[in-house]
């Protein structure tokens, strides 16, 4: 089904196969996706679970260049998540400045306690970085939880919601560049050994544009549930 504004839609719940190892693009760009290690939980939640040494490699697909937009994600931690400031790598498409570019994106969580937390978030253009939130907990260990990252380059602003709660909203740098980067999309990690993800990670969208929780539920067809943590309801 085509989404408008949608630029990648990596959606284990709609995967025609859920088996396997392609993650397979619904929006209709077909930025496919291929798992190195992940394995498919098909239970009540479909999602694909990084146990410490698993990625999937989406190559150079998404250009985010110099857009506004807007990434959403379905993740469960696990017990084994890092309690490292670094955090494990959720999604990114962001390099390391050794032999090339560190241009992208890139969101780490991390344990704190029996809470997940969103470690760091970084916009960078390769010569400048911004990383507006840290250690924002977004929900419990062992439970689905819902963030939407968005990033609104006409305002210079970046919101972070969990399910339909927005948790902060910083300016950053105006004079970003482009985004544009030869590296790939990844989630787990590749090449980040001490970054690893231990996580359930479910349906993933990217979109060209800033939207609020609402707007992506009026376009998904998927209500954002309010966050869990610690067993109560936050909006």
């Amino acid at each position: 089904m085509t989404i408008e504004g949608q630029l990648a839609a990596w959606l284990p719940s709609e995967d025609p196969n859920q088996s396997g190892n392609v993650l397979h693009d619904a929006s209709g760009n077909d930025h496919h996706g291929t798992i190195n290690g992940a394995t498919w939980d098909v239970g009540e939640d479909v999602g694909l679970i990084y146990d410490g040494n698993d990625f999937t490699d989406f190559g150079p697909s998404v250009d985010l260049g110099v857009l506004s937009w807007t990434i959403s994600i379905r993740f469960k931690a696990s017990s084994l998540l890092s309690t490292s400031t670094a955090g494990g790598r959720l999604i990114h498409n962001r390099g390391t400045g050794s032999g090339g570019t560190t241009a992208g994106a890139q969101i780490c969580v991390r344990r704190l306690g029996s809470s997940v937390a969103v470690a760091n978030c970084i916009i960078d253009d390769a010569s400048k970085s911004t990383s507006p939130f840290s250690n924002i907990i977004v929900g419990d260990i062992g439970q689905w939880v819902d963030i939407l990252w968005v990033y609104d380059r006409s305002q210079s602003v970046t919101q972070l919601f969990a399910g339909s709660a927005k948790l902060n909203s910083r300016s950053v740098q105006s004079n970003m560049g482009s985004l544009t980067t030869l590296r790939p999309w990844l989630i787990g990690t590749s090449g980040f050994n001490s970054q690893w993800l231990h996580a359930t990670v479910g349906d993933i969208r990217i979109f060209n544009e800033a939207l609020t929780p609402n707007e992506v539920a009026k376009r998904t067809g998927q209500i954002r549930p309010a966050r869990l943590i610690n067993g109560g309801l936050v909006r």
